[in-house]
């Protein structure tokens, strides 16, 4: 991938200044795992880890949009869409 890519704590301080959330390293590397808007392009070689800047800049307009009021699985903390929906068919299904 092209572009500007940026170091594991360049990331997580700029995440903090423009959304207020708190990331830790292993946050940013579990992120690196999730496609789309709220992932990120991790790369990680023997020497460092680097996520591009171009996915950093797509996880904060995604963190920065406006959420939709859903109900949450069980009650607990607000999930992603596709894992609501997700589990709305799963106990359609049953």
């Amino acid at each position: 991938m092209k572009g500007r890519w940026l170091t594991v704590s360049a990331t997580i301080t700029r995440i903090w200044t423009e959304t207020g959330y708190l990331l830790t390293g292993d946050d940013v590397l579990r992120l690196g795992k999730r496609k789309g808007a709220w992932g990120l392009v991790v790369e990680t070689s023997h020497e460092h880890t680097r996520v591009s800047e171009e996915s950093v800049d797509a996880h904060i307009v995604w963190l920065n949009a406006p959420k939709v009021a859903r109900p949450t699985v069980g009650g607990g903390p607000h999930l992603p869409a596709f894992i609501e929906d997700e589990y709305q068919r799963s106990k359609d299904q049953q």
